[in-house]
């Protein structure tokens, strides 16, 4: 059932309009620098290797960023990031307008948005649960993988033109307007993050904080499992982004071909989001998100097996829709079970256990497209995301989730 009740949030509108733009940057600047390492070393090792630099710092800091999320406004530190963001792609700019982008400058950019996603992310975890009632948590992350998904259709093709047309300063200076125009965006959400009187009167440390997060997970066990499963998923699932440019160049494209193929996923990645923000899912559960994971295994098996890009091309887009039910379902699930005090710090223990395995495989993942292929990687990379995701199924804490949650409704 459809309602409209979510669009007279003026909060959630203003975040919205600003994850449009947040996405925009985020899809440009991803293209950009990963087909300008293509460009530059023709090395699908360098390409696994720009990939580890961006992810350990997340990966690592995510942990500690946490605790300062649940500490502090997390309004104010997404704005902070944003304008981290704004200066780094703007150092590129200069750079590119005075000579040319050496590839330590590549790296060097791809290691500070790793730093800063590791606090931006937990902050936006922590204000999406506030932003509307819980019954529309699925429609909110709904229209949120709209927004996102809508500039991943945008940002590849014009990413990938410019990069094709060799206009690198123009890609840059797109990426900096777009991270400038969400930061005033988020400027206008107004909500009360104020801490508990509880809370405010008992001076706690760093480490008892970050302690509570971690109990906290190993004592629930669907949040644990859920995690570990994730953590198995995405090193999956991960590779793909280092397979793709490398898939595009064995069709005999380029720049052009590879922003068609990230296009083609955000093709399919609206479509799901727009699915799910039309039909409310009141109750989502851990074994939605497992048969989403387990569709999404088999059309990577199937892309392995592809030899025209146009099927290549319709393949991504059904991962897109894939993608678009896990990253709805799944927040949706945690957003309904951790206590919104605990957000955080929970969150960004959750995201060290669950995208713990990327940086590795993402390294790794360069090494076996140069070894076993570009086909090979899609094909043993899908079968064990389906082996896991079926396995899981049948796990415990995922098997009693309905009656758990009846117990305390």
């Amino acid at each position: 059932m459809f309602s409209t009740q979510i669009f007279r949030n003026r909060n959630f509108l203003f975040y919205w309009t600003g994850s449009l733009f947040a996405g925009l940057g985020d899809t440009v600047f991803a293209l950009a620098l990963t087909w300008m390492v293509v460009e530059t070393t023709g090395s699908a090792a360098m390409v696994g290797a720009l990939f580890l630099t961006l992810g350990v710092p997340r990966v690592v800091l995510t942990l500690f960023a946490g605790v300062l999320v649940d500490r502090l406004h997390p309004i104010r530190g997404m704005i902070l990031c944003e304008w981290m963001r704004v200066l780094t792609s703007g150092a590129m700019l200069a750079l590119a307008l005075f000579g040319s982008l050496p590839l330590w400058s590549l790296f060097a950019a791809a290691f500070v948005f790793g730093v800063l996603e590791a606090f931006f992310w937990p902050a936006a975890s922590a204000v999406r649960q506030r932003l509307v009632e819980p019954e529309y948590y699925t429609q909110a992350s709904g229209l949120l993988m709209i927004a996102m998904k809508t500039t991943v259709i945008i940002g590849p093709l014009v990413g990938g033109t410019l990069v094709a047309l060799g206009s690198n300063e123009a890609v840059l200076a797109i990426v900096a307007a777009a991270f400038l125009a969400e930061l005033v965006l988020l400027s206008f959400v107004r909500i009360d993050f104020a801490r508990t009187e509880e809370q405010a009167a008992v001076k706690r440390s760093y480490w008892k904080d970050l302690g509570e997060g971690v109990l906290y997970i190993l004592k629930t066990p669907l949040i644990l499992t859920t995690s570990l499963v994730a953590f198995l998923v995405n090193a999956c699932s991960s590779v793909a982004p280092i397979a793709v440019p490398f898939l595009a160049e064995g069709f005999g494209g380029g720049a052009r071909e590879y922003g068609w193929l990230n296009t083609s996923i955000g093709i399919g990645g609206t479509f799901g989001a727009i699915l799910f923000a039309v039909i409310i899912i009141k109750r989502p559960t851990p074994r939605m998100t497992l048969i989403a994971c387990f569709a999404e295994g088999l059309v990577f098996v199937t892309l392995g097996l592809a030899g025209h890009l146009w099927l290549a091309l319709l393949l991504i887009a059904l991962i897109g829709i894939t993608d678009a039910a896990i990253n709805v379902i799944a927040p949706s699930v945690n957003q309904s079970v951790i206590p919104p005090e605990l957000m955080g710090r929970v969150i960004s223990v959750m995201i060290l256990l669950m995208s713990g395995s990327v940086p590795i495989a993402q390294a790794a993942g360069g090494y076996l497209v140069e070894t076993v292929g570009v086909q090979g990687v899609f094909l043993w990379s899908g079968a064990l995301e389906m082996l896991i995701a079926g396995v899981a199924f049948f796990l415990p804490a995922i098997r009693n989730y309905k009656a758990q949650q009846a117990s305390t409704a």
